[in-house]
């Protein structure tokens, strides 16, 4: 599964970038994004799983802070069958610690909280609460910003399953010019489970802005090992209000 906390540091820069231009921090704080993703693999083994998933998020701005939540459905195909339902809900919060956009610099700290509403009898999810800590640096030069991640999840265990807590961590630029926004990352985690190569994956993708508020969004990836799915991309709307 991708690294859902680069997107999320994604949506910062280009909020943070953004307002600088054509979007006024007093009258549109809030956004709704929409998208549509696909993904495929065989993680090392003779079985290609097919993920297709439609996400909703909200988000909302503040003066020292913003949030987001999130939830998608999810359809699961592989050679035993289609599964698919709701996947989990996604509740975050996070504050830039410089508390100055205008600097060269910026430290930008999160919270994650998981809700296992997924049902986890589908491998839609753990059926487990997740709890994630993350801390992003950036550096601007100009138009272009570099970004370096970490973060740490506290995965919940279920009665019949124990899994490993997750180190997270990221690499990535950015730039932008007249309405595009172009960024790449390279992006892994620790294995959850006590065995196998730990996911390590290189994404692109671009925003480009269609109206004062809307932005279309357009992303892919590549895994760079088995414990990665082999390939994935998604199109989205983002509308601010």
């Amino acid at each position: 599964m991708k690294n859902r906390h680069s997107k999320r540091a994604i949506f910062i820069a280009v909020y943070i970038m953004c307002y600088g231009t054509s979007i006024s921090a007093n009258s549109m704080d809030e956004y709704l994004e929409v998208s549509a993703r696909y993904s495929r693999g065989d993680f090392g083994s003779e079985q290609i799983t097919k993920q297709y998933q439609l996400q909703i998020s909200y988000g909302k701005f503040f003066n020292d802070f913003d949030f987001s939540l999130s939830s998608s459905y999810i359809q699961l195909k592989d050679e035993l069958g289609d599964d698919a339902g709701f996947g989990d809900v996604f509740l975050r919060a996070g504050t830039s610690i410089s508390n100055d956009h205008t600097s060269t610099n910026d430290l930008y700290a999160s919270v994650e909280i998981k809700f296992p509403t997924a049902d986890e009898t589908s491998g839609l999810g753990t059926g487990e609460t997740n709890l994630s800590g993350f801390l992003s640096y950036s550096h601007r030069y100009n138009q272009t910003s570099f970004t370096l991640t970490g973060g740490y999840t506290i995965t919940g265990d279920s009665p019949t399953q124990t899994y490993e807590d997750i180190l997270i961590y990221g690499v990535g630029v950015s730039t932008y010019f007249d309405r595009w926004y172009l960024y790449g990352r390279l992006d892994g985690q620790q294995q959850m489970f006590d065995t196998g190569a730990a996911p390590l994956e290189l994404s692109s993708g671009f925003f480009y802005q269609i109206k004062p508020a809307e932005f279309i969004k357009v992303d892919g990836f590549i895994g760079l090992n088995d414990a990665s799915p082999d390939i994935g991309f998604g199109i989205g709307l983002v509308h601010w209000f």
